[in-house]
C-alpha cells in the first residue's frame, strides 16, 4: 500500500482504433470501468482512413507511451458494410450493449474460444482479441 506522500506511478498507454466505433467504445470502457482505468493515461486515436500505413503511422507516433495497443474490426474488412447492424455511437458503446442485454462475461467467454479457434485453424478472420485488451488494461 503506497504510503500518502507517494505518488502513483500512471501507465501511460496508447490506444489506437481503424475507425469511429472503436473510439467510441473505448470513450465508453473508461466511463464505465473509470475506477479499474483510473492508473493508465488512455489516448484514444482516430486515423483519417483505417489503411495499414495510416496505422502504423500513428503506432510509430505514439512510441513514448509505456505500451501502445491497435484494435481493428476484421469484420468491417471482409464484408460490405451494408450487410451490418447499426455501427455507430450510441450502438457501439458498452453501456448500450450491456442495456440491450449484452453480457460481459458471455462475450469474454466468446473472445476466448474465438482466439483458440483461430489459433486452432490457423485463420485470419472473423475473431476477436478484445479479451487480451481487456486483460491488459485491468478490466479482467
Amino acid at each position: 500500500m503506497p504510503r500518502p506522500n507517494q505518488i502513483l506511478e500512471r501507465k501511460r498507454v496508447a490506444l489506437i482504433g481503424d475507425g469511429k466505433t472503436e473510439f467510441a467504445y473505448i470513450e465508453s470502457l473508461k466511463i464505465a470501468y473509470k475506477d479499474k482505468l483510473s492508473g493508465y493515461s488512455l489516448k484514444p486515436r482516430l486515423p483519417k482512413d483505417s489503411s495499414v500505413k495510416e496505422l502504423e503511422r500513428f503506432i510509430v507516433d505514439n512510441l513514448d507511451y509505456d505500451k501502445v495497443l491497435c484494435i481493428i474490426d476484421m469484420d468491417t474488412k471482409l464484408k460490405k458494410q451494408k450487410e451490418f447492424y447499426e455501427k455507430k455511437p450510441p450502438f457501439c458503446t458498452h453501456q448500450h450493449i450491456i442495456k440491450c442485454g449484452g453480457n460481459f462475461k458471455t462475450a469474454v467467454i466468446n473472445g476466448r474460444k474465438s482466439i483458440d479457434s483461430k489459433e486452432g485453424d490457423d485463420r485470419d478472420y472473423t475473431y476477436s482479441e478484445m479479451v487480451r485488451f481487456f486483460e491488459e488494461i485491468g478490466i479482467l
